[in-house]
């Protein structure tokens, strides 16, 4: 069997499945989802924003769980173990209350933002 590629001009045409039209729903959900984006304009804006905090977030965890075993190899006893291991607990209790509460934070500016775009939307003259 020879693979044929297509591109734009060589494809055929989405057709109509159950009586749906795969390009008109995917305007109606590209509109939708820009009604409610964070950044009025790009609907990804918000998530992307989330997934940059998130991935920042894990680096830095990433790199203080190194740092802990590169600490706990140079303890010259008992003691200096349960004090490494105790700051690394405080510290990862701190940064994950402040990653839960910038998670929370962004998820409320993105409420707020589609009510406030939502409700622009509905008033006569466009503004809130």
């Amino acid at each position: 069997m020879t693979k044929v590629s297509q591109n734009s001009a060589t494809a055929p045409a989405p057709q109509a499945f159950f009586g749906f039209d795969p390009t008109a729903m995917m305007q109606a959900f590209t509109a939708k989802a820009s009604e409610s984006s964070l950044s009025d304009s790009n609907p990804t804006a918000g998530w992307l924003e989330l997934q940059q905090h998130a991935m920042t977030f894990l680096s830095d965890r990433f790199k203080q769980d190194a740092d802990l075993f590169h600490r706990l190899g140079t303890c010259a006893n008992q003691s200096d173990m349960a004090e490494a291991c105790t700051d690394y607990s405080k510290r990862a209790a701190e940064d994950y209350a402040s990653h839960v509460a910038k998670i929370t934070a962004l998820g409320q500016q993105a409420m707020t933002s589609t009510v406030v775009s939502g409700e622009a939307k509905a008033q006569p003259n466009g503004k809130a």
